[in-house]
């Protein structure tokens, strides 16, 4: 005669690897102007940091950090002369394309604000390159600022991609929201 056994319990399946969920708190801005050249919008989460400018030159470091990302956005503003803009834009162009090699895609977008007088690039790059969002914005007679967003982790797209998306329209709101203080 033959016996069968037969149980009662499902078979094991393997669990489907788990994903890291970040969220982060919803953007709120405050009018930042406590810069002797340009003001903006900054979220109330990050953190400004101005460098002091001890031997009066014409460029300036800003640092905008985002602890809850683990990101800092570089920022330089410079003084414009007469024949400054053409190689700060090349410099700033040059830089994108520096991350090329690591970036899948840049995508260029041009922003123009003529009541403002803010005109300016910005970059988004996809893939594992160490700056994913990039920007510059000039008023092409007194003013040139650009930024490099930056990670302190190694750039791994689809990990940080929930920080890229919440700091883009960070970076978006910072290029809107400019306004030019009146050169002396």
């Amino acid at each position: 005669m033959l016996v069968l056994t037969q149980s009662c319990e499902e078979a094991a399946v393997p669990k489907p690897k788990g994903y890291l969920r970040l969220s982060f708190p919803d953007s709120r801005y405050l009018l930042f102007d406590q810069n002797d050249a340009f003001t903006f919008d900054k979220n109330i989460w990050c953190d400004v940091y101005q460098s002091v400018n001890k031997d009066m030159t014409r460029r300036k470091q800003m640092n905008l950090v985002y602890p809850k990302q683990n990101a800092v956005l570089y920022c330089t503003y410079v003084s414009l002369k007469s024949n400054d803009l053409e190689s700060l834009l090349l410099d700033a162009q040059n830089r994108t394309q520096k991350h090329a090699i690591k970036a899948d895609a840049i995508e260029m977008q041009p922003y123009q604000d003529v009541v403002n007088k803010v005109y300016g690039m910005f970059y988004d790059v996809t893939g594992n390159a160490a700056s994913p969002l990039q920007f510059y914005v000039t008023d092409s007679i007194n003013h040139f600022l650009s930024g490099a967003l930056y990670f302190s982790s190694q750039p791994n797209y689809d990990s940080i991609l929930p920080a890229i998306d919440y700091l883009r329209s960070d970076l978006r709101r910072f290029m809107e929201s400019l306004q030019w203080k009146s050169q002396e």
